[in-house]
Parts: structure tokens; C-alpha cells; sequence
């Protein structure tokens, strides 16, 4: 049966490989049911971070000539935008947290096209950051214009219904697919990885407990030498993220013991899988890292840096498992003790189908009859 044309929206380029890990499993999901020639995928973020040719081109020409390209930018995108998007498709924003300020004027470009062109608009398994006044507003408006909507949260679902619209429901991160997906895993003996983060992410969602970059380093070493003490060996990692990856060699710099590894920088999805997968346990504030070593069942500690993390982990039944920013010091062998044991697997097979019924729904609905 033919389909409309379905556009795939995602954060394809970004530092932080998650949303890269999110994009890749949407990709795959999708193609089993469609034909390459029905899908599209579009990276939300090469007009902000200039990957796409034409892009990089105008922001040179305007550093020379002295003018602000954001204009030129804009158009450039509206136009490539307009003849993207053809009448009567399916769009599908998928994973990340893509309804915040950051993305917005993209995001409320697409939706205005949308209701030109009479397409359907999903979000799928999406996460919300901050968001201003002036966006909640327009973003408001723009949903309530389109003509074929289907809202499916993975957090923020409250905010969402009382600000936004309030046909929404929840469904899990996409990257509980991750082992499906990308196969591979085994986790090495006596093996921890640390994933470190930008102490400034948390500052701006907790600024009344704010926590300095020099006291972290202090507590994640102090961290590090405990689980050094019960026997085990650590490896340092980041999520690919620049900020996240000076901060993690600064506290390397810190440590001497033959017994800490620095892993570099991962660059690619498959990268950041590949080391994720590789520990006995995964102690991170970045919750890809979690909800990747949730996929390949390496049990977690997290340190909450962002109201998502505790709500992932309610999600899965192991808020037990998460620690404040300022509570890095409760983290004992008492604490790594506990998180080895199983995950719920039935729950875990339960949110599986719900991703492949939403996507297999999403799919269906982009039919032809």
C-alpha cells in the first residue's frame, strides 16, 4: 500500500551522542516498515550549528562582508524546508529534549509549513527543556492550527498538558531499543565507568543548590578513590559532549593511579554504545548513558543533573538508584551492592512494544488507502 511521504525529525549532529543514538534507532525502526523513497530524515541542528554546506558558506561570507547571517540563515531554511516538506506528510520529531528555546524557531517554522500543507505532526518519545514565556505561547498556537496531531511524551508530560495541549500521553526514551538495535555487549568484571558532565547543566535547572565546578571535580574523585578501594578498576567517560569531556580530564589530571583509564572523546553513536555497554556498571549524570546501560542490563547509579534522570528511573521502577548532585558522597558499596540486581524484564519487554506499536501506528496512519 503506497504512503505519504514520512519526515523524521531528529538532532543528528549533536555533541551530546544520545540524541545521536536516538536518531539511528528511529532510522532503523522506521525503514523496516517503509521504503527508502517514503522516508526522510532532517537534523534539527545544522541551522544552529552550521553542518549543513550552504550554511557554513553564507556564515563565512557574512563574517566577511560584516553582517549578521541569522536572516540569510532563516530563509535559506525556510525555503529548503518548503520544498522538503510535501503536501499531506507525516512529520515525526523523535527523542531528545527538542521542545525547548533552543530549537524553537526551527520547530515553529516546520509546524507553520505543516499547517500550510495540511501534514500530520507526531512527537515521539520527546523531552522538554526550558522554555520561555513568549515560546509556550507560540508554540500554543501553532499546535492548536495544525489539522492531525499526536503527542507522545517521554517526561514532561504535566507541563505539557497544562501549557501546551493536553492530548498527550507518555512513552518510553527510544533508546531502550538500544541492544536491539545495535547488538553486541558484555559487560567486563570489576570494570566501573564514570561518566562525567558540565557542572553548569545543573546549575541552570538547580540554581538555589548551586554546586562549583571545583567542588564536583572534588566529590567525583573522592568517588572514584572509594570505588578504587573495593577492588575495582574505573574508567572516565562523557556522553561526546566538549564541556562534558574538559571537565572529565580535568579530573583525570587529578587522579594518579594506574588503575583510572581516560577514555577519549566517543564521536559516534556507535562509540558511545560500544563503552556503555562495555562496564559492570555505569555511574553517570547524562541520561543516555542510563538508559543505554538499562538496555544491555549493566546496572546504574545516577546522578540527577535534570528533573528527567529521577523520572526515568521512577519509570523503571529504580529511583532508589539516583542521587542528588550534592549527594555524591552517599555513594558507597553499599549503594553498588544494591544495584546489581536485575532489572524488571517484563517491564522492560512491556516498553519495547510500546515503541514498536507507536511506531508501527505511526506508520499504518501514513498509509494511502
Amino acid at each position: 500500500m503506497p504512503m505519504t511521504k514520512l519526515i523524521l525529525f531528529g538532532e543528528l549532529h549533536s555533541p551530546n551522542l544520545g540524541d545521536s543514538v536516538i536518531c539511528h534507532i528511529s532510522q532503523v525502526l522506521f525503514s523496516k516498515d517503509t521504503r527508502d523513497r517514503d522516508l526522510e530524515v532532517h537534523d534539527v541542528s545544522f541551522l544552529l550549528r552550521g553542518m549543513d554546506f550552504w550554511i557554513a558558506n553564507i556564515r563565512r561570507l557574512c563574517c566577511r562582508l560584516k553582517i549578521d547571517s541569522k536572516p540569510i540563515e532563516y530563509y535559506y531554511y525556510a525555503i529548503k524546508m518548503f520544498f522538503s516538506i510535501k503536501k499531506k506528510s507525516t512529520i515525526c520529531y523523535v527523542g531528545g529534549a527538542l521542545l525547548q528555546d533552543f530549537f524553537m524557531k526551527q520547530l515553529l517554522l516546520v509546524l507553520k509549513l505543516a499547517r500550510i500543507k495540511r501534514c500530520r505532526v507526531i512527537f515521539l518519545s520527546l523531552g522538554i527543556g526550558p522554555i520561555s514565556a513568549e515560546n509556550k505561547l507560540l508554540l500554543r498556537k501553532r499546535i492548536q492550527a495544525l489539522h492531525d496531531t499526536d503527542f507522545m511524551l517521554r517526561d514532561g508530560i504535566p507541563f505539557f498538558r497544562d501549557n501546551i495541549d493536553n492530548r498527550v500521553s507518555w512513552t518510553p526514551d527510544l533508546a531502550i531499543m538500544a541492544r536491539d538495535i545495535y547488538g553486541g555487549g558484555g559487560g567486563r568484571e570489576k570494570v566501573i565507568g564514570i561518566g562525567c558532565i558540565n557542572v553548569d547543566l545543573y546549575n541552570a535547572n538547580f540554581p538555589n543548590s548551586f554546586i562549583s565546578e571545583e567542588n564536583y571535580i572534588s566529590d567525583i574523585r573522592a568517588l572514584v578513590r572509594r570505588i578504587l578501594s573495593y577492588g575495582y578498576k574505573v574508567e572516565l567517560f562523557c556522553n561526546g559532549d566538549f564541556n562534558d569531556f574538559r571537565v572529565t580530564e580535568k579530573i583525570y589530571k587529578e587522579l594518579s593511579d594506574n588503575h583510572v583509564i581516560l577514555k577519549e572523546r566517543p564521536q559516534t553513536d556507535e562509540e558511545l554504545i560500544n563503552l556503555v555497554s562495555s562496564y559492570c556498571l555505569v555511574i553517570s549524570s547524562r541520561l543516555h548513558s542510563l538508559i543505554v546501560a538499562y538496555s544491555y542490563n549493566v546496572p546504574f547509579i545516577g546522578i540527577e543533573w535534570d528533573p528527567k534522570i529521577r523520572f526515568f528511573a521512577q519509570s523503571i521502577s529504580c529511583e532508589h538508584r539516583i542521587f542528588a548532585m550534592n549527594e555524591i558522597s552517599k555513594i558507597q558499596k553499599k549503594s553498588i551492592d544494591e544495584c546489581n540486581k536485575e532489572y524488571d524484564e517484563k517491564l522492560k519487554h512491556l516498553y519495547k512494544e510500546k515503541i514498536r506499536n507507536s511506531i508501527r501506528k505511526i506508520v499504518n496512519a501514513s498509509k494511502i488507502s
